[in-house]
């Protein structure tokens, strides 16, 4: 009995505690340990090795929780699937982060940055190195996340190109269909709903109040759909096939008559009208509604 009763203290005194990993790790060594983990555990092993030349290594979750098992550890991973592994390079990144943040609101003045992360993804010793240039890919701005390349220079001249990965954690105003706008339908503040929301990823810059009145859709858009530059075109005071009237002005004679439009055109620009007996002529748009013949 008095046996029984040690195995059974024993096997609690292991399994007390169950541990649960998290899905991003930062690290000193290539060689990691279980304490490096979880320092509150006393079993020290070596967990798994990272090959020295690279700066990050993702390994799946379940062969981290096997080395533990086999320790008769018990480890919780939830849903993780894989487990990333960084190894941290001391440099100074503040300066990488507030060029980054500083592009992205030269794009949009009004997001809110929240965060800036910033991993070396080329491992090279840049002690007294400064940067010279950052080198962010074209189209950055369309996503939350990228890779870009930093030029270091030393005080005799040497340079270093080393790579980086970028997260931008932030929000930005957006407006939305609220419900499905028609194409050609002009735009306006009724026909949208407006949200903070995270910034992930747009093909095309979001649009402003600047859009409501005088711009209309190029296609059909869904109810919901985030509403950005290249979904609209700016509406022109007179369309092709609008009924207009037009003048004729010679000194103190105005002859006025109604013709059709034969092309679009906003206010100053010269349209192509057409009158009842077919007759082509060249009109100046003075309004939505009235053409000057030149």
């Amino acid at each position: 009995m008095k046996t029984l009763l040690f195995f059974i203290m024993v096997f609690n005194s292991i399994n007390i505690y169950s541990y649960e990993l998290m899905e991003r790790y930062e690290v000193n060594s290539s060689k990691i340990y279980s304490t490096i983990l979880f320092p509150e555990i006393k079993d020290e092993f070596l967990v798994l090795e990272m090959p020295n030349s690279i700066n990050s290594y993702r390994v799946r979750a379940s062969d981290i929780v096997k080395k533990f098992e086999d320790k008769n550890i018990s480890i919780s991973h939830e849903n993780l699937k894989t487990i990333l592994f960084v190894k941290k390079i001391e440099f100074n990144s503040e300066q990488i982060k507030e060029f980054i943040a500083n592009e992205y609101l030269k794009y949009y003045p009004t997001m809110i940055i929240l965060d800036v992360l910033v991993d070396m993804v080329s491992i090279n010793d840049i002690d007294d190195f400064k940067i010279s240039v950052i080198d962010l890919k074209e189209h950055f701005y369309k996503k939350s996340s990228g890779s870009f390349a930093v030029s270091f220079k030393n005080s005799d001249g040497r340079e270093k190109r080393l790579f980086f990965k970028y997260q931008l954690k932030a929000k930005l105003q957006l407006y939305k269909a609220k419900d499905d706008i028609s194409h050609h339908e002009m735009l306006n503040i009724s026909k949208v709903t407006q949200e903070l929301s995270d910034f992930q990823e747009l093909n095309s810059k979001p649009i402003d109040s600047s859009y409501f009145d005088k711009y209309s859709a190029k296609l059909k858009i869904k109810k919901d759909r985030v509403l950005t530059e290249n979904l609209f075109e700016i509406k022109s005071s007179i369309e092709k096939g609008d009924l207009v009237r037009a003048v004729i002005k010679s000194g103190d004679v105005e002859l006025s008559f109604e013709a059709v439009a034969l092309s679009s055109g906003n206010i100053g620009d010269v349209v192509k009208i057409q009158k009842s007996d077919k007759k082509v002529l060249s009109a100046k748009v003075i309004s939505s509604e009235l053409v000057e013949v030149k």
